[in-house]
């Protein structure tokens, strides 16, 4: 990832807009872990989505996104 972009993942709910929940970039593998809780008053989860943000990232997407795991 270029030094001017990161990664951002969102969780999406089912109404409303995309919540930024995480800014990150990979490790020298391209992995990244880490564990996050769902922020305080977010239910029903549609999705959660990463997009690719200038550093330091945003406010609301500012792409599409590029990695879309929808909730069961």
């Amino acid at each position: 990832m270029p030094q001017d972009k990161v990664y951002e993942l969102w969780f999406v709910p089912q109404s409303g807009s995309p919540v930024s929940v995480a800014r990150f970039n990979t490790e020298g593998g391209g992995y990244y872990e880490v564990e996050i809780d769902l922020p305080a008053g977010l239910t029903g989860l549609k999705a959660a989505a990463i997009t690719t943000e200038p550093f330091p990232g945003a406010d609301r997407p500012t792409g599409s996104f590029v990695l879309l795991g929808a909730a069961e």
